[in-house]
């Protein structure tokens, strides 16, 4: 297991991210904050049980990449993170600095649970 920043799953995030405020903004779709945030938060969850399992299995950033692609290669735990940040925003400016806070969550996150899984199978041996 290498424990190495995640730079390429981070800056998924904050191009999915920045993409989805441009298409909220862009619509600018209706409906009530505790609704978005209720979404957000589940996205984010999602997101961290995807990196779970991602990291534990060894998958590749596009691990869906291949002969039967089916589209799974681009939806993973950095792209459902970046999507929350749709749901998350209400204007351009706080949905850029809720993009970076997912990055810098990510970038966290994904070192942290690289971590603990070590720490894991260090103690099974």
């Amino acid at each position: 297991m290498r424990f190495s920043i995640d730079y390429k799953m981070t800056l998924y995030v904050l191009v999915v991210g920045c993409a989805c405020i441009v298409f909220r903004m862009a619509t600018s779709p209706s409906f009530p904050q505790i609704l978005g945030l209720a979404i957000g938060v589940g996205l984010c969850l999602i997101s961290v049980a995807l990196t779970v399992f991602e990291i534990m299995k060894g998958l590749d950033f596009f691990y869906g990449f291949a002969e039967n692609w089916n589209g799974y290669g681009i939806v993973n735990s950095g792209f459902i993170a970046g999507m929350s940040a749709f749901f998350f925003s209400r204007d351009w400016r706080t949905g850029i600095i809720i993009v970076i806070l997912l990055g810098i969550c990510t970038l966290i996150e994904r070192f942290c649970v690289r971590y603990i899984i070590s720490l894991i199978k260090n103690d099974q041996k």
